[in-house]
């Protein structure tokens, strides 16, 4: 009987051999399918991800917009009526600005949205119903109004009330579309509230609105808008807050 040299390999070693080499490449084409299919996961993922915030991000713009527009609607809609008791009072020569006061004084407290309504003289003199008056000649808002423009301010404390109100400044024109006068309309100052507190991002997202100088004016949590909060003053004493300025600046 013939011997196989050493060190030859015999049929089943060979084939053992082979099945070896080919498990081998089968676990290695497995895991580079794994690592490739986590890739697209992960690409899929984090495509879908920027994708629902561009669209979160496209869907709160949009939505900016359309509160923007319904406020600025309601608050038009009360100007019609402002405007038409204004040229009413001041077409009547034979009552003073206290009288003229007096009456409009009355007639906010049919209006609960309303906080006061108060006239101004062509000089920017508030007058009051008690006789006092106060000068507001060299507010920039008053100004426009007495040039014959619609001001609508934010949130601010009242010097006469001494509480948070949104004021409406209205020109009022005589026969020959003159300024002869304007009337303030003061609202309660969470008024804007209303407009934001069904506005939602998922499931706790929220929303809020914040003037140009950072001061909060509308906030589910009142508070904030009553000590009229601001954010960007917080964030210059703590940093944590400092991402809040960023944002207001992207926008």
């Amino acid at each position: 009987m013939l011997s196989l040299p050493h060190g030859t390999n015999t049929a089943s070693e060979r084939t053992k051999n082979f099945f070896s080499i080919r498990y081998k490449l089968m676990i290695a084409f497995g895991l580079l399918t794994v690592a490739a299919s986590a890739v697209l996961v992960f690409s899929s993922v984090y495509t879908a991800r920027n994708l629902t915030m561009k669209k979160v991000a496209e869907h709160l713009k949009d939505k900016a917009i359309d509160t923007a527009q319904i406020i600025d609607a309601s608050f038009k809609q009360q100007t019609y009526y402002l405007e038409t008791i204004g040229r009413i009072l001041l077409k009547e020569p034979d009552l003073s600005w206290v009288e003229k006061a007096a009456v409009l004084e009355e007639e906010a407290k049919d209006h609960p949205e309303l906080k006061g309504i108060y006239i101004y003289d062509t000089e920017g003199w508030l007058h009051l119903a008690n006789g006092e008056r106060y000068y507001s000649g060299d507010n920039k808002d008053v100004q426009k109004a007495l040039a014959g423009n619609i001001a609508i301010l934010e949130p601010y404390k009242d010097r006469v009330e001494n509480i948070i109100v949104v004021s409406v400044l209205i020109p009022i024109f005589d026969r020959s579309k003159k300024v002869s006068g304007m009337l303030c309309a003061d609202f309660d100052g969470l008024i804007l509230n209303d407009y934001i507190k069904n506005i939602v991002v998922g499931q706790s997202g929220i929303s809020y609105i914040l003037s140009e100088d950072g001061t909060t004016i509308a906030y589910k949590e009142t508070k904030y808008v009553l000590e009229q909060y601001n954010t960007i003053k917080k964030a210059e004493k703590d940093p944590s807050l400092a991402v809040l300025p960023l944002l207001k600046k992207e926008q």
